[in-house]
């Protein structure tokens, strides 16, 4: 006895299944961080040879193959799944599962086209406009939810953009914040690292999120506020630094945004040292290279912001500590899968209600970078913020550079004289030789 499902069952059945489906490319996507596509294929067709002849052997599942036709069968099992998978699992891994969507919402309108063509069959209107409909939703999401908030690529040597991307929105200025606090805290303290500072309670009070953990009592030297601040990016680092250089956040604030100022950030506002999310708090990715820039400047600051860790001395207080940098494209401690030779520091970091942030340094022995991403999200389980960085650092290094034009000795050419009784050629070099 065969059973039928209504057209109604049959609609669910098949929205179940490709729901399904749609959910296995970002499982592989996110298995490709464990396994090669061979190895992924490997496991992924042993369990379907498993599972199949499970089923066959509780006789739910039965098989007969004598007397049947099975070169037709063989041939289309070469194309799918044989050459289909590897080809899913290197299209995953070259590219987004976003864009891999928009490649299967092809495949009705596909089928529609190679109908009409090949088999001569007419495609209902329904079809047509829900197959166009479906392509046309998913390429608006792959196209328009691209992740980033707003990014950035400046030359140091000429002054300029190389690239730009929604420079001018207002955002949360988040983890790009204690550059400035750096910056601002090094001109008042760079002379004086050594200097000590004993921990208040009222210094540390309002620091949340990433902190060293220093306690009340301890005391602790500059350089190490420096240390903890560009390694972990560490909050309680931030207040500390405020207040050795200005007895107090308020005023170093001001410090902060009167700085602002002088370097043309003329739409960033400053309400806290560390960057966690304060009303009025705002930048620019525009703006945002001006302070990267600004701290690239700084040797001292650069070195702490891409060393892989920085090791704290002993304190009345605590046992030495080793601070670990959590910007996974300069260090493999916290994270791995970004990082990234060509970079230097200068800051990565997150809040959860605004994304993923990174600034960063590269160069060749010509032309130097500044690279900043701001509102990142997190897509198939990666941070964007890292992987948009070093595709920005290729495209810079790339992409730009200096040619010879002209030698700067020696004769360019040599140009034929007419009506001349004396010379046949003039040798033309340039005008500094």
């Amino acid at each position: 006895m065969h059973r039928t499902l209504s057209p109604a069952g049959a609609f669910w059945l098949a929205a179940f299944t490709y729901f399904i489906w749609g959910f296995t490319f970002l499982a592989s996507r996110i298995a490709q961080d464990y396994g090669t596509p061979f190895v992924l294929l490997f496991w992924r067709f042993a369990l379907a040879f498993l599972l199949l002849n499970l089923l066959r052997l509780t006789g739910r599942f039965p098989v007969r193959l004598r007397g049947r036709r099975l070169w037709p069968v063989l041939l289309a099992g070469l194309f799918e799944p044989v050459l289909y998978f590897p080809c899913e699992q290197y299209g995953l891994k070259l590219t987004s599962t976003s864009f891999s969507g928009v490649m299967v919402a092809l495949i009705p309108l596909c089928s529609l086209v190679y109908g009409a063509l090949f088999l001569h069959e007419k495609a209902t209107w329904r079809q047509v406009v829900f197959s166009v409909l479906s392509v046309a939703g998913v390429i608006v999401l792959a196209v328009y939810a691209t992740g980033i908030g707003a990014a950035a690529v400046w030359n140091i040597e000429n002054e300029t953009f190389v690239y730009e991307h929604n420079a001018d929105a207002a955002l949360a200025p988040a983890s790009l914040v204690k550059l400035m606090t750096a910056v601002c805290a090094y001109e008042v303290l760079g002379d004086r690292m050594d200097e000590t500072l004993t921990v208040e309670y009222s210094m540390i009070a309002a620091a949340s999120g990433n902190q060293v953990g220093y306690y009340v009592g301890e005391t602790v030297t500059v350089r190490d506020l420096f240390g903890g601040l560009l390694t972990r990016g560490a909050n309680d680092c931030a207040y500390l630094l405020a207040y050795a250089a200005d007895g107090g956040t308020d005023a170093f604030v001001a410090r902060m945004n009167e700085k602002a100022a002088a370097l043309g950030m003329d739409a960033t506002v400053y309400k806290n040292p560390t960057g966690m999310n304060a009303e009025g708090a705002v930048t620019t990715a525009r703006d945002a290279v001006r302070i990267a820039e600004a701290f690239n400047a700084i040797p001292a600051l650069t070195a702490l912001s891409g060393a892989v860790q920085y090791e704290m001395p002993a304190t009345n207080k605590a046992s030495a500590r080793i601070i670990y940098n959590r910007n996974a494209l300069v260090s493999r401690v916290s994270e791995t899968g970004y990082f990234d030779a060509r970079v230097t520091g200068l800051n990565a970091g997150s809040t959860a209600e605004s994304g993923y942030y990174a600034a960063s340094a590269v160069g060749s022995e010509t032309l130097h970078y500044v690279i900043v991403v701001l509102g990142a999200a997190e897509v198939d389980g990666k941070n964007l913020a890292y992987t948009y960085t070093s595709q920005l650092a290729g495209y810079a290094l790339s992409r730009f550079g200096y040619i010879e034009v002209i030698k700067d000795s020696g004769a360019v050419c040599e140009l034929p004289v007419t009506l001349s009784s004396t010379a046949d050629y003039v040798a033309l070099v340039p005008a500094s030789t």
